[in-house]
């Protein structure tokens, strides 16, 4: 589990921290892709989805979270969601700043709806989440 994980999520449930740290990955990919070198339209464009998957994996490892198969789908489904968010939100031209304030107070929000929704219902859902910001 993640640094930000463990900082925001008071439950101790690993499910309720890996949906969190799915989502979490798969925000840094997207921001990654979207402000590294190779453009994310490029990437898009070519429908490289390998290349996402092994950027998802990496931000995965990158905060300290192991990826597995169903770890590593589920980000790729919440990436999906993400770009869609930030799309319909922004626009394709998007601060990288921006961005990234937009990303912290999701994931700050992600965190409270997933310990809120684990105590009341027994099960935390980041794309239930994510979709509520549709």
């Amino acid at each position: 589990m993640s640094e930000l994980s463990k900082n925001i999520i008071t439950e101790q449930h690993k499910g309720v921290h890996k949906q969190f740290d799915c989502v979490y990955a798969a925000a840094l990919a997207y921001m990654s892709l979207k402000y590294s070198r190779d453009s994310l339209d490029t990437v898009l464009r070519t429908q490289h989805k390998k290349i996402i998957k092994n950027e998802i994996k990496q931000s995965m490892r990158n905060i300290g979270f192991k990826p597995d198969f169903l770890s590593s789908e589920l980000g790729y489904y919440a990436y999906e969601f993400w770009e869609v968010i930030v799309n319909e939100r922004f626009g394709s031209n998007i601060l990288e700043e921006n961005l990234s304030q937009f990303t912290d107070g999701t994931l700050q929000q992600m965190g409270e709806y997933l310990d809120e929704q684990f105590r009341n219902e027994g099960r935390a859902d980041s794309i239930g989440f994510l979709k509520t910001l549709l």
